[in-house]
């Protein structure tokens, strides 16, 4: 039986054994209860394929065996914030592996997800880890559950390479993931434990001489002052279709929602940057790319809105807001979300996305987009620039001024979508733009983000509004997010200070 979790984690690196020793200690500062510790030995084989596959689609693969029993795992390879890891894990039981090196993935629910990233490409080892590990379950005075480790780790390169570490590691199994990052805080604190930078797998790979592949940037995607605004609208969508190529592995695996939520950022950027740039692109392509990104956002829409239902879940929790058949509701959402995120994942392995992106392979490959013919195309990029940025500003205060506490909700989505576009193209334009312009940013990101919240809080009411009585405790949580979230924007955009470069480029 397989099972997905969303595992938070404080990785702390330890300086000596004396400190490794000084563990239970700490532990019983902050529980109620702790366990006796329980001592296991575990080997864990880190494998991909040839050409990192599965790390390029963002996870890493590790077949445990502890003891008799073997485990095949597949984790988000997520970076460590401050000593804190949040990473999905998908983890199965499996039985029968012989671990002789090529082999093939095996047998499992998980292979069923891996299998059509794969294709018939096999794993190889690409180091193990040997670990001995003290294990304590710890209760806190809130109640909150958490499992400790004081970890002996000792990382074996296939070439026959080693180094040594001790680590400790805390995972919150219950409760406030608040009260954990305190938690993690004050262990920071102590001497001897210093945040870890790296995971164990991220571990291995440095004994190989590798990382884990992040999206690099290229120069040739830079606008530049002289660009023509054709040539600008190449770099653009150039960029921006790498980007895309970039998360789609990961999208396609589907482990991770915050994985398949970035390709639909990639998306909704592109679908942007197409009325920002369409006059300098071919109508016809213009035309074709609106219809596919269009498609693929809604095909990935509808499970991210699941997704953050989900991941709303704790904050309910934590406020006390049950009531009866409150676990079944959970249940039935959980469902959902899933279901809907194995159909996005179907999508993106369908034709019509296999053909999309062969074109934009075959666009990328020669190195340049096409370029409409025309006057626009050929005209600086400066120019146009001032002129679109001076349209959207417009529209932007125009839609926002028209905001009440009353307005409906698809009045203050306007004004998301205004705003969005509006920050796109700020960054689209950047080099071209003075600080002025630049700070601009974040001030549109904090309202994008309360109007984001409004948005989704509205979009979960629509959910749940047909799962019964037992919705009604998360239906007034969101009523209450979302006109929150319509006071905090309308606060904030009344004493936003707009600066006077700005407001005299758009005449206000």
């Amino acid at each position: 039986m397989s099972s997905s979790v969303q595992e938070v984690e404080a990785v702390f690196a330890v300086a000596s054994v004396e400190d490794l020793e000084r563990v239970p200690g700490l532990l019983r500062e902050e529980a109620v209860f702790l366990s006796r510790p329980t001592l296991r030995r575990v080997e864990d084989f880190y494998v991909d394929t040839s050409d990192r596959r599965l790390m390029r689609a963002g996870v890493a693969c590790r077949l445990r065996r502890t003891g008799r029993t073997m485990e095949v795992t597949l984790k988000a390879l997520n970076p460590i914030r401050k000593g804190l890891a949040t990473r999905t894990e998908w983890t199965e039981r499996v039985r029968g592996i012989a671990l002789r090196f090529p082999l093939a993935f095996p047998d499992s629910q998980v292979a069923e997800r891996v299998r059509p990233l794969l294709g018939r490409r096999r794993l190889h080892l690409l180091f193990r880890v040997e670990q001995i590990r003290r294990i304590w379950r710890v209760r806190t005075v809130e109640g909150d559950e958490w499992l400790a480790s004081a970890d002996r780790v000792r990382w074996v390169a296939a070439g026959g390479r080693s180094c040594a570490g001790l680590r400790f590691e805390v995972e919150r199994i219950t409760g406030s993931q608040k009260r954990f990052g305190k938690f993690a805080r004050i262990f920071r604190s102590q001497d001897g434990f210093s945040p870890s930078e790296r995971s164990k797998f991220e571990g291995g790979l440095a004994l190989l001489g590798e990382k884990v592949p992040q999206f690099a940037e290229k120069r040739a995607w830079r606008i530049q002052e002289r660009d023509t605004y054709g040539r600008a609208a190449q770099r653009v969508m150039g960029r921006l279709m790498a980007l895309l190529l970039w998360h789609t592995p990961a999208a396609q695996l589907g482990l991770d929602p915050e994985r398949l939520h970035a390709l639909r950022v990639s998306v909704r950027r592109l679908r942007s940057a197409l009325g920002w740039w369409q006059e300098a692109l071919p109508e016809a392509l213009v035309l074709d790319l609106k219809a596919d990104l269009q498609w693929i956002g809604h095909v990935t829409g509808h499970a991210r809105d699941w997704d953050v239902l989900l991941g709303s879940w704790s904050d309910l929790k934590e406020r006390g807001e049950r009531e009866r058949g409150w676990e079944k509701l959970e249940k039935i959402v959980r469902e959902r979300g899933e279901r809907a995120r194995r159909e996005a994942c179907l999508a993106l392995f369908s034709r019509r996305f296999q053909f999309f992106l062969k074109r934009v392979k075959c666009w990328e490959a020669k190195g340049c987009w096409p370029v409409a013919d025309g006057s626009a195309a050929d005209r600086p990029v400066g120019q146009e620039a001032f002129h679109r940025l001076k349209e959207q500003f417009r529209k932007v205060f125009r839609c926002a001024k028209r905001l009440s506490r009353d307005s409906p909700p698809d009045r203050y989505h306007r004004v998301r979508i205004a705003l969005k576009r509006l920050r796109y193209g700020l960054e689209f334009f950047e080099p071209l733009l003075d600080k002025s312009f630049r700070d601009l940013r974040k001030d549109l990101a904090r309202f994008q983000d309360l109007l984001g919240e409004h948005q989704d809080a509205v979009t979960a009411v629509g959910r749940m509004r047909d799962m019964g009585p037992a919705a009604e405790a998360s239906i007034r949580f969101w009523k209450r997010r979302a006109a929150r979230a319509r006071r905090r924007f309308r606060k904030e955009w009344a004493k936003w200070t707009v600066p006077k470069r700005v407001l005299r480029m758009v005449r206000l």
